[in-house]
């Protein structure tokens, strides 16, 4: 097994779904130790991956828009289509 992979699955791909797990809390008003849980989970696979500058990067922009993650995650609400229109 390519170091790169776990399991079969791609390191990259691995990260894509932990963040996805934490993004599916939205509207869902877990506790504040679940959030932590998760966020932790999605910093420490990227962490323990550092030699795929693509997690380094995801890390590093979740940090760096955690605010806003969080708003979407306590509303729902994105501006996805107003983005969209932005092109």
């Amino acid at each position: 097994m390519s170091a790169p992979q776990r399991r079969g699955i791609p390191a990259g791909r691995h990260a894509e779904e932990k963040l996805r797990h934490l993004l599916a809390l939205a509207r869902a008003s877990p506790a504040r130790s679940t959030i932590a849980h998760r966020l932790h989970a999605c910093y420490t696979w990227c962490a323990d991956h550092p030699y795929l500058p693509e997690l380094v990067t995801l890390a590093e922009t979740v940090a760096s828009w955690w605010n806003e993650i969080e708003a979407f995650r306590l509303t729902g609400i994105t501006n996805a289509k107003s983005e969209g229109n932005n092109f």
